[in-house]
């Protein structure tokens, strides 16, 4: 399936100024290219890399604005907004994330492509976890109360570019639904699974990147690889199911902050 795959992508060795070799191990190949700027050729091989760019970067861009545009409509029905929001958006947006970790581990160098599935998908958990939630918590902070309550009510203090001078950032803030602290031990308490893999792992931390440890590792841990994604696989279907218990709910909390803002 990698192999099938990998096909609709131009490897490596066909760009211009660089060319393959094979590696220590027979299975492994080693690209190389030319240094910046040496050969005319490196100046083409810039193109085409480029190229590919843009093209995946255009596919990238046209289904995001689908899956955006889609989501905005599945909220305009009531009975699918608290599903779609808590249910059916986060899983579309990993999918491009497994994916990537898939076919990163479907190949014959699988150990060393899965480190730039594991990078990718830290990295654009990381990004999510704290731009737009920044962003979320600073363009919706209201004046704080004496209760340290949000005050979420109709006047010109709650916008952000309408605050007195000298304020505080102190004075201003959000108030977060009971759902956020059952969701964030939520996510710390799926987030241990990891340990299930990786703990077995740290006996074998020092040991140098042989295919004779490689396979010492793969024999000890492939029953905990197993163990894991069955773990996996409860805590994602109990987390579905949590948010949809969650989004029945969600109608006596919009009839609240209505309430509020009237």
């Amino acid at each position: 399936m990698g192999s099938l795959i990998s096909k609709a992508f131009i490897p490596p060795s066909a760009l211009l100024g660089c060319t393959a070799s094979v590696g220590v191990d027979e299975d492994d190949e080693v690209v190389e290219c030319l240094s910046p700027f040496s050969e005319p050729d490196w100046y083409w091989g810039l193109i085409q890399v480029m190229t590919l760019v843009l093209l995946y970067g255009y596919v990238l861009f046209y289904a995001s604005n689908m899956l955006s545009e889609g989501s905005e409509l599945l909220l305009l029905v009531p009975s699918l907004a608290g599903i779609v929001g808590s249910v059916v958006l986060p899983i579309l947006g990993a999918v491009p994330d497994g994916a990537i970790m898939l076919f990163s581990g479907l190949g014959p160098d699988a150990q060393n492509q899965l480190t730039v599935g594991v990078g990718a998908l830290a990295g654009s958990t990381i990004m999510l976890l704290t731009v737009p939630w920044g962003l979320s918590i600073i363009y919706g902070s209201v004046p704080i109360g004496p209760n340290g309550q949000a005050l979420y009510g109709k006047t010109k203090r709650n916008s952000m570019h309408s605050r007195p001078a000298g304020s505080s950032m102190m004075d201003y803030g959000v108030t977060p639904g009971e759902t956020i602290r059952t969701n964030a031990f939520l996510m710390v308490a799926t987030s241990l699974i990891y340990l299930v893999i990786q703990g077995p792992a740290f006996a074998y931390a020092k040991e140098p990147n042989e295919p004779s440890v490689q396979g010492a590792v793969a024999s000890t841990e492939h029953w905990y690889a197993l163990i894991g994604l069955i773990l996996a696989s409860i805590s994602f279907f109990a987390y579905i199911f949590l948010m949809t218990k969650q989004s029945e709910s969600s109608a006596s909390t919009q009839e609240y902050i209505v309430t509020q803002v009237g």
